[in-house]
């Protein structure tokens, strides 16, 4: 979207704010709307993507007098049509999540492990220490990982939030 922002210096005064105007109401959009949809399961693609559809039918509709708004024309469209496919694979990943069964079995697995460890280890238990350490710890950062991507858009645990969006430069 910043892009579209940057470009749209090179076009005349009234298209520049339409234009300014449609990425901030998309910003909020993707705050006030479509992130919460994410984070309870409700997004869908095929409700308006309002600011983006603003935005791309008023550059179609412009009609370059420079070569130089013609090339900042286009290449916004193209920004814009990034923006919709980035938007379909936010979609598509909010949807990802690790079943409870999957759960279970990796938390199980892990504690056979564990068992299994320290069974080979008993009569050694310096040898048991370091072992299970080096399991514990290398397990606790795959958990963290798998944490880091289940439900990513969901309120609790590791998750993403819009606040890249509130960083672009609508001035």
């Amino acid at each position: 979207m910043s892009e579209v922002i940057l470009l749209s210096g090179a076009l005349p005064f009234e298209i520049r704010t339409s234009l300014r105007e449609a990425v901030r109401s998309h910003i909020a959009f993707i705050e006030e709307k479509d992130w919460p949809a994410m984070a309870n399961f409700r997004a869908d693609l095929r409700s308006e993507v309002i600011g983006l559809e603003t935005a791309l039918a008023l550059l179609l509709s412009f009609r370059a007098a420079e070569p130089g708004q013609e090339f900042a024309r286009h290449q916004a469209v193209r920004a814009i049509e990034r923006a919709f496919a980035e938007r379909e694979h936010r979609m598509r990943l909010s949807k990802d999540q690790i079943a409870p069964i999957q759960w279970t079995a990796i938390i199980a697995l892990a504690g056979l492990i564990l068992a299994t460890i320290a069974i080979i280890h008993i009569g050694r238990p310096a040898a048991m220490a370091i072992t299970l350490f080096i399991f514990s710890s290398g397990f606790a950062v795959c958990l963290t990982l798998l944490m880091a991507y289940d439900r990513p858009f969901a309120a609790s645990g590791i998750n993403i939030s819009p606040t890249v969006f509130r960083e672009i430069n609508l001035d």
